[in-house]
């Protein structure tokens, strides 16, 4: 990460919509959904890797596999699974879901 990425970075915000607080997350469904809107950024999309959200989230990439499916079923997110047309590679796609 060069100086100007990280400057950019610090300078960058997210909102967290209130209803999250009520919804009484546990910790690690709430640092993941935190961390997918931080990587989604105005967009409200991303494509990122269970490994990389687990490497920068501090948790194994079990437990992020587990709490992404919590995430998806209490409507915080949504996975778009595309696979290539050599079926060999496919990319997860993120959407953050308004609450």
């Amino acid at each position: 990460m060069t100086d100007q990425q990280k400057s950019e970075d610090l300078n960058y915000k997210i909102e967290i919509p209130n209803s999250i607080f009520d919804m009484k997350l546990s910790p690690s469904q709430f640092t993941l959904y935190s961390h997918i809107k931080r990587i989604a950024g105005d967009a409200g999309e991303c494509i990122v890797s269970s490994s990389c959200l687990a490497k920068n989230s501090n948790m194994s990439i079990d437990t992020v596999k587990r709490q992404k499916k919590v995430l998806v079923e209490r409507k915080l997110i949504k996975t778009i699974i595309r696979k290539n047309p050599d079926k060999f590679f496919q990319t997860t796609i993120i959407q953050i879901l308004d609450c």
